[in-house]
C-alpha cells in the first residue's frame, strides 16, 4: 500500500511538473498583439462602445479584452485568440481567423478616420463662420 502511494504521489507531482512547464512553454509561444494602436494591448468598455466591437458582449457585462498569438510551427501566422474578461471575473476565449482579425482593424480605422474627417469639417465650418461674421464686422465698421 505504501508503495502504491509513493508512486502516486511521485506520478501527481510529475503530471504537475509537465503542466507547469507546458503552461510556461505555451506562454513563451505567444505574444499580445494589438489590433489597432488606438485601443492598444487591451480594449476596455469605452473602446467596445466607441467602436462597436463585440456585439454579443453587453457593454455593462464587458471589462476588457486583448488578442494573444500563438505560435505555429506549420505555420507563418501562427493562430489568434482573443481573450475576454467580463466584470464578473469569468475569462472567455475564442479563435479568431486572420479575416476576422483584419476585418476587426479595418473596422475601427474607417471609424477613425471618419471621426477624423468630421472634426476637420467642423473646424472648417467654424473658420468660415469667423471669417463670414469678421466681414459682417467690417461691413458695418465702414457704414
Amino acid at each position: 500500500m505504501r508503495y502504491l502511494l509513493v508512486n502516486f504521489l511521485k506520478i501527481t507531482g510529475l503530471l504537475f511538473g509537465c503542466s507547469l512547464g507546458m503552461t510556461a512553454y505555451a506562454q513563451q509561444m505567444s505574444k499580445t498583439i494589438i489590433v489597432h494602436p488606438i485601443v492598444g494591448e487591451t480594449i476596455d468598455q469605452q473602446e467596445k462602445l466607441a467602436f462597436g466591437l463585440f456585439p454579443t458582449y453587453r457593454l455593462e457585462n464587458f471589462q476588457e479584452a486583448s488578442f494573444l498569438r500563438f505560435a505555429s510551427v506549420d505555420s507563418t501566422q501562427g493562430s489568434i485568440l482573443v481573450r475576454i474578461t467580463l466584470r464578473n471575473g469569468e475569462v472567455r476565449t475564442r479563435s479568431y481567423s486572420e479575416r476576422e482579425f483584419q476585418q476587426m482593424k479595418s473596422s475601427i480605422e474607417r471609424q477613425c478616420r471618419a471621426v477624423l474627417a468630421d472634426q476637420q469639417y467642423k473646424a472648417e465650418l467654424a473658420e468660415q463662420e469667423q471669417k463670414k461674421q469678421k466681414r459682417q464686422l467690417e461691413k458695418k465698421q465702414r457704414q
